[in-house]
């Protein structure tokens, strides 16, 4: 890191995570290794995130994560999330999370919303965002918002057990039961 020119780091130091042995290890065990200060760590944060938000894939995601948090906090996570829902639609889900530390259900579900206007039906991760709105919905007592966003949960994830849970209340079996129906039919 510190004989690098500032520019390369991040590039450079990305290499090792796409090496199979380096796949699990996080950025701040990398930074604690060494005795002194790390020069430019503010440039190779932004550097970092700027390179991470354009890779695709799982390791990648959980290291936008880790930078994003480290440097910018959760509200970051959420920004990032915006800019980068084609790549990196896991980051909305990752900030539900760490305000469901908090149990600010408020911000999950407002987080929910935004996540389900913005992130592709068809994708899996989708559902899981919905189905972690709907469980903030409900710790907030908010039924209508609950029983939609178990419905969004199934569009996004048409599984068996999606689809029994729009029948885990009479009013939502009533009002997304038939409407599975016709989503099973579509699929």
């Amino acid at each position: 890191y510190q004989v690098l020119p500032a520019d390369e780091r991040a590039q450079d130091i990305y290499l090792y995570f796409v090496m199979y042995p380096f796949r699990e290890l996080h950025i701040e065990d990398m930074f604690r290794m060494g005795k002194e200060n790390l020069k430019d760590k503010e440039r190779f944060w932004e550097d970092w995130i700027a390179l991470l938000q354009t890779k695709k894939g799982n390791v990648e995601g959980r290291l936008l994560k880790e930078a994003v948090l480290q440097y910018e906090g959760v509200e970051g996570l959420v920004k990032t999330a915006d800019k980068n829902c084609a790549i990196h639609p896991s980051l909305y889900l990752a900030a539900m999370e760490e305000y469901e530390k908090k149990q600010d259900y408020e911000r999950m579900e407002q987080i929910g919303e935004r996540a389900l206007e913005k992130v592709e039906v068809k994708l899996s991760v989708r559902g899981e965002i919905a189905l972690r709105a709907a469980y903030a919905s409900s710790c907030l007592r908010k039924t209508e918002n609950m029983m939609r966003f178990c419905f969004e949960g199934f569009r996004s994830d048409t599984t068996e057990r999606n689809f029994l849970r729009l029948f885990g209340m009479k009013e939502m079996a009533q009002k997304y039961g038939v409407r599975g129906t016709e989503v099973l039919r579509d699929a």
